[in-house]
C-alpha cells in the first residue's frame, strides 16, 4: 500500500486511522498489507509540515508540493496529471512537469520496492513518451 499523506493534524489523524483500519482488515481476513511509501502532498515546507514529515514512519521517496490548479484540473477532466498536462493546458508550467517526474520517481520506486521491472519506462518527466503494450 502506498499511504498519501496531506502533510498537517488533519492528515496526520487520517494516516493513523488509515492504520488502525489496515490493522482491522489484517485481523479479519488473515492478510499483510504492507506499506511501501508515504507520498506528502500539498507540502508548502511550513516548520510544523517539517515537523509532520519527521514523525512519518514510513519510507518517503518523494514530496509533492501544493498542485491544487493541477490536481483540480485532472480531477474535472477526469485524467491523469501527464494527459492533463499534455492536453488541457495551454502552456507548460516547469513546476508541473517537475511534479510529473516525481510521480515517475515514485512509480520507479515502487517498482523497485515490489521487485518488479517496467518493460518501457520513461525518463522523469518524459511528456512525449509512448506506453508500450503487449
Amino acid at each position: 500500500m502506498v499511504i498519501p499523506v496531506e502533510p498537517s493534524a488533519k492528515g496526520q489523524a487520517a494516516v493513523q486511522g488509515l492504520e488502525s483500519l489496515v490493522s482491522g482488515l489484517q485481523d479479519q481476513l488473515d492478510v499483510d498489507v504492507g506499506v511501501l511509501a508515504a507520498i506528502l502532498v500539498g507540502f508548502k515546507n511550513t516548520r510544523d509540515q517539517r515537523t509532520i514529515l519527521n514523525e512519518i514512519e514510513y519510507s518517503v521517496p518523494e514530496i509533492i508540493g501544493e498542485r491544487t490548479s493541477l490536481m483540480e484540473g485532472c480531477w474535472m477532466q477526469q485524467c491523469s496529471a501527464f494527459k492533463y498536462v499534455r492536453e488541457y493546458r495551454e502552456r507548460r508550467r516547469d513546476y508541473e512537469v517537475d511534479t510529473l517526474a516525481q510521480f515517475d520517481q515514485i512509480a520507479r520506486y515502487l517498482e523497485q520496492e515490489a521487485g518488479l521491472e517496467a518493460p518501457n519506462p520513461p525518463e522523469p518527466g518524459d511528456l512525449e513518451h509512448e506506453v508500450m503494450t503487449a
